[in-house]
């Protein structure tokens, strides 16, 4: 079974992509799974994570699937380097390898350390903030462990690694000159352990029926349009353009201005 994904996978796109799934292992075929993201540009924090969270499932499934970022027997001189970007970007930013068992990059991914240093030194590419994603900010995936018997500390160990996504993020905040509450300590503190003792609380059997139970986290924010590159007129096609095709119609209240009939250019955080 192949999946091609578009250009890009965001919210609008989310609901389709696990259908697929869902459907697959409710039919119990063990045909190999190939997620095609050969034309992927753009990927949104929600999409990073569900589709992270489903390979570490296969994985544990040992279903078997094939990541297929770049098209057998094309050379990386031929790939378009926005493409490069998002492939080098997944790769060293957000860490998605880490989800592959015993470094067999090869088998799962078709490209393995070697393949992004080529990326890097055909296009130049050389990120130097670790935290980065292209022109917004995302945090790399934590993946949490499911635990039967946990007291506070046990959960404050857990969200070790979360809590420096999250100081990493106010950074990121702090120089785009904007603020959010869940990113001050004491709330952020307070949020994340909620959310994730609510998981350990509710986590119950799948459809996946796996031995292990995971939970996820990651945070990015997306940066406003620079206006003084670019024209309002544009700006608000632009803005256009990305909310319907990246956004579920339901959540237009959140990016758009009822009382000026604009959409808005804001930096906003996402948390998944």
């Amino acid at each position: 079974m192949t999946i091609k994904f578009g250009t890009k996978f965001s919210e609008l796109q989310i609901d389709e992509f696990i259908s697929e799934i869902y459907n697959y292992i409710k039919s119990g075929k063990t045909d190999k799974i190939y997620f095609d993201l050969t034309e992927i540009e753009w990927i949104s924090n929600q999409g990073l994570v569900l589709f992270t969270g489903v390979l570490k499932y296969l994985i544990e499934k040992d279903i078997s699937f094939e990541v297929i970022f770049i098209e057998k027997g094309i050379s990386t001189l031929r790939i378009p380097e926005r493409v490069a970007k998002v492939i080098i970007q997944l790769w060293e930013i957000y860490g998605i390898y880490k989800v592959i068992p015993d470094y067999e990059y090869r088998k799962y991914f078709g490209i393995d350390i070697d393949t992004i240093i080529s990326l890097k030194n055909n296009f130049g590419i050389n990120y130097t903030s670790p935290e980065l994603f292209g022109n917004y900010g995302i945090t790399p995936f934590v993946c949490l462990n499911f635990i039967e018997k946990y007291d506070e500390a046990i959960v404050r160990h857990e969200l070790n690694e979360y809590h420096r996504l999250n100081s990493a993020l106010i950074d990121l905040v702090n120089e785009k000159k904007c603020a959010h509450p869940f990113l001050s300590n004491l709330f952020g503190d307070i949020i994340s352990k909620e959310v994730y003792e609510n998981f350990l609380e509710h986590a119950g059997n799948s459809f996946f029926n796996t031995q292990n139970d995971f939970a996820f986290f990651s945070l990015s924010l997306k940066g406003s349009l620079n206006e003084e590159r670019n024209i309002s007129s544009l700006i608000q096609k632009l803005l256009e353009n990305n909310f319907s095709t990246e956004e579920l119609p339901n959540t237009k209240s959140f990016f758009y201005n009822t009382k000026t009939n604009k959409y808005k250019n804001f930096n906003y955080i996402s948390y998944s």
